[in-house]
């Protein structure tokens, strides 16, 4: 596990540009105003409810990492993570405003205009604009595989619905994995958030089933269309952990990087950083520890080799400490 800096050496190399640009003008926003903390007489709209909260905590990774892991975590420290959960606790009103295509391209003003939604409908008061009731049923009104229209028109339903509890008092964030895809913006317009990244070994998880990033983004990430292979899924973990510790390297003091392997081997260490990065004081206890099992699947990769992967994928998992052999 670490956090933001000890590893910027390895990033240089194969960063997509439209990213770098995200993380540039990232850079440059915190280093002109570096004490920019979202405060009610300094904001307006749902984004002036971050300074009358905890800072969020926000958890991503590519899918099949664990971040469903760091979700329970959470629930069970008090957190608030949102109603419309599915059954590995990721966020769909997340999902919905921001899991389709195009979303790379939006400019700032609109990535802010979507946080803006899910953080009123999150923390604030659930009666939106007219204007966001319309953006919101625009998005739902087509599918976005593998989604269908009908399950948009779902989450734009329980995102505009009344809310079913009291406001969130306490702690609170969300989780789902693709985060990671904008996150030099969500930490531009969340000045105050701290991320959590969860990692698995590339090797195994290109023999995951979870292939629905690589679909999504790698295109994008690679410039060339999905290919259901190992070496195509290897090498989309490596473009998107490079983009990912490039845009930790401008908020090492809000991003925390956790190898599941590590967590699983030793959980109890694991959950103390954890407790540490989010400021949450005492140890963890023994329910919280027993939830960090390690999953059967580790080392998978053993059983076919390497010589399919392209050698400098290989060398970028090993360059982050994962073993190779």
């Amino acid at each position: 596990m670490w956090r933001g800096g000890p590893h910027h050496q390895v990033l240089r190399n194969g960063v997509i540009a439209s990213y770098e640009s995200d993380v540039a003008a990232m850079k440059t926003r915190l280093t002109t105003r570096r004490d920019w903390v979202v405060r009610e007489d300094d904001a307006t709209g749902p984004m002036a409810l971050l300074g009358k909260h905890d800072d969020p905590v926000v958890v991503g990774g590519v899918g099949g990492s664990g971040t469903r892991l760091i979700a329970a975590l959470l629930l069970e420290c008090g957190y608030f993570i949102g109603e419309d959960l599915n059954a590995a606790l990721d966020n769909r009103w997340y999902s919905l405003l921001f899991n389709r295509p195009g979303i790379q391209e939006c400019p700032d003003d609109e990535v802010d205009r979507l946080l803006g939604i899910l953080v009123q409908r999150m923390v604030g008061d659930v009666r939106f604009e007219r204007a966001d009731v319309a953006l919101i049923e625009e998005i739902a009104r087509h599918d976005n595989p593998p989604h269908s229209a009908e399950w948009m028109q779902e989450r734009a339903a329980t995102l505009l619905a009344e809310r079913s509890g009291p406001l969130p008092a306490g702690r609170w964030g969300w989780k789902e994995p693709n985060t990671h895809v904008v996150l030099p913006r969500l930490a531009r317009a969340l000045p105050r958030m701290r991320y959590v990244f969860m990692s698995r070994n590339g090797l195994d998880m290109a023999y995951s089933v979870n292939s629905n990033q690589a679909r999504r983004w790698g295109q994008s990430y690679l410039g060339r269309p999905f290919e259901p292979t190992p070496r195509y899924m290897l090498s989309f973990w490596c473009a998107s952990h490079r983009r990912v510790l490039a845009a930790a390297a401008v908020m090492p003091s809000r991003f925390l990087f956790i190898k599941l392997e590590e967590l699983s081997g030793d959980p109890a260490a694991g959950i103390h950083t954890l407790f540490e990065f989010l400021g949450m004081p005492g140890q963890p206890s023994a329910s919280l520890i027993g939830r960090a099992e390690a999953p059967e699947s580790i080392g998978r990769f053993r059983a076919h080799g390497l010589d399919h992967f392209d050698p400098d994928d290989v060398a970028y998992v090993e360059s982050l400490g994962f073993p190779v052999a």
